[in-house]
């Protein structure tokens, strides 16, 4: 990737930035300054593109972060490069972490022309941390200063020289609740808060230092007590029995919001996430007819507190409120499946709804999936928290015990191929795997990946042997050979949907079966 000039790569900016000038421009929007000072404005601005974006808008907006990525690198050198990141994020993210360990944001009023001084945000961070600590305890007005100054500097609260007053600008207003647009929140909103406190705790900070640190330790990182996650931690448990235990309620329940608010698609143009992908891939293949209907079974594995079957169900009655629903169990550990039970049977949802959905006590590892006749077996974004060899066990807890003509369907992160992506989306992409990898041991799949891994089952389990098809899309492409020869995995047909399958999506759909069915 190169330009012959500054001013070519700035040409090919400019580019996108007319596209998304002429949509904004086009939605007639009551506020759309572009202005770090103004929250309300620039959401909207985001919003817009997030909702009514086309793939068109969409793409230019990813092309505009990617292209000025470039830029910025082009301009700061080859060393500086390399040098920058690791001279100014480490004090960033401090910055950031004291910010929201102490709620300063918040102390500061909200509405044009309100303001603090510094003496004023120390004297109230000082009592707020005394009656916290229940002890007297007095802040450093310096030491407010600096790290409010520091702020300022990446667009974080301002300050008025003059006055020698703190104001807030749109990203320290990010900082108060935040709720997601699309998503009604259950109970507090998921905020921006959440992810700081879960990306900022010094453990989970600890755990991408020290991948290097547990590949020495144990040789490999393909087991999930054995990672970086079990140095940072100090702790013999693997990450999801670790968050299950009683005692860390509260870092589970943060990683519950974190996970639902980076999964939004709020503010984030490197990836499109479509919530109800996995949804609209089962509803596609729900029989019609009242009678099979209703005795099809649907079982979402690892389903957490059950919100895809929800969808699934939603989505059906609003299709067709006389039919009957088809029969949904949610499985996963104890602690997940009696919160997941707690909020179905609070929740307002419609009585059909509530008494189509049961919940089953379920290990990945530990226990066999009984015959339980079940036409679809869902996977959303479980496998990729697996290594190969703990997929196929998973797989060889289901498969021998599933009817010939169900079906598994996976949704997962997947790997792009070599520039199918701007750079910042792969970026993107390759860091969930390198967390994945450094938590849990598991790894983010590349379509060949994919292929490889249904080879290794099939060689282990040669009577029982899985055909799968791929596409790497929102929607199930029908037009994929499915693979009935093990050996032939690598020959199924390319999507031929170009305007489907070429969006930059985060994810793809797996489909497995029986390959004699």
């Amino acid at each position: 990737m190169s330009w012959s000039t500054f001013e070519e790569l700035g040409n090919e900016i400019l580019a996108q930035c007319k596209i998304l000038d002429k949509f904004v421009k086009g939605q007639n929007l009551e506020k759309s300054e572009l202005s770090f000072s103004n929250y309300d404005s620039w959401q909207a601005v985001i919003d817009c593109l997030n909702v009514n974006g086309s793939e068109v808008e969409k793409n230019a907006r990813t092309d505009l972060l990617n292209k000025t990525a470039d830029l910025r690198d082009l301009v700061l050198g080859p060393a500086g490069t390399v040098v920058w990141p690791a001279l100014t994020y480490p004090y960033q993210l401090s910055t950031l972490k004291i910010l929201n360990d102490f709620s300063i944001p918040q102390i500061i009023p909200r509405g044009k022309g309100k303001s603090k001084t510094f003496s004023e945000i120390t004297k109230a961070l000082s009592e707020k941390i005394s009656k916290d600590l229940d002890r007297r305890f007095t802040m450093s007005e310096d030491f407010v200063t600096r790290v409010i100054r520091h702020a300022s500097t990446f667009h974080i609260l301002a300050i008025d020289e003059g006055a020698k007053t703190v104001s807030h600008t749109a990203p320290s207003q990010a900082f108060f609740k935040n709720p997601i647009p699309s998503i009604p929140p259950i109970g507090d909103a998921y905020s921006v808060q959440s992810t700081l406190t879960i990306c900022l705790d010094l453990r989970f900070l600890n755990t991408a230092f020290r991948i290097g640190d547990a590949l020495l330790r144990y040789g490999d990182i393909v087991e999930p007590y054995e990672t970086a996650f079990n140095l940072a931690f100090d702790t013999p448990y693997d990450y999801l029995r670790y968050m299950a235990d009683a005692d860390n309620l509260e870092l589970c329940e943060a990683m519950l919001d974190h996970l639902t608010f980076v999964m939004s698609s709020r503010n984030m143009a490197t990836r499109d996430h479509d919530q109800n992908t996995l949804a609209k891939n089962v509803t596609s293949k729900i029989p019609s007819q009242d009678s099979e209907r209703q005795n099809f079974k649907i079982v979402d594995m690892g389903g957490g507190w059950g919100d895809v079957c929800i969808s699934i169900a939603e989505a059906l009655q609003d299709t067709d409120k006389d039919k009957p629903l088809p029969k949904f169990v949610v499985k996963d550990l104890r602690r997940m499946i009696n919160n997941g039970q707690n909020q179905l049977n609070t929740s307002d949802l419609h009585e059909s709804i509530k008494s189509s959905i049961t919940f089953e006590q379920y290990d990945f590892i530990r226990d066999r999936n009984r015959e339980d006749n079940a036409d679809i077996y869902m996977f959303r974004f479980v496998m990729h928290d697996w290594s190969d060899s703990r997929v196929v066990t998973i797989l060889n807890n289901i498969v021998p015990y599933m009817k010939s003509t169900a079906h598994i369907l996976i949704m997962d992160y997947i790997i792009p191929k070599p520039d199918m992506f701007p750079l910042v989306v792969e970026r993107l992409k390759r860091t969930m795997d390198m967390a994945a990898m450094s938590i849990l041991a598991g790894k983010e799949r590349t379509e060949d990946d994919w292929g490889q891994l249904i080879i290794r089952f099939n060689k282990e389990n040669p009577n029982t042997k899985l055909g799968f098809r791929f596409c790497p899309n929102s929607e199930f492409c029908t037009d994929h050979e499915l693979c009935t020869n093990n050996e032939s995995c690598k020959a199924i047909k390319p999507c031929t949907h170009d305007g489907l399958c070429n969006r930059k999506r985060a994810f793809g759909v797996v489909e497995l079966k029986l390959a004699s069915s």
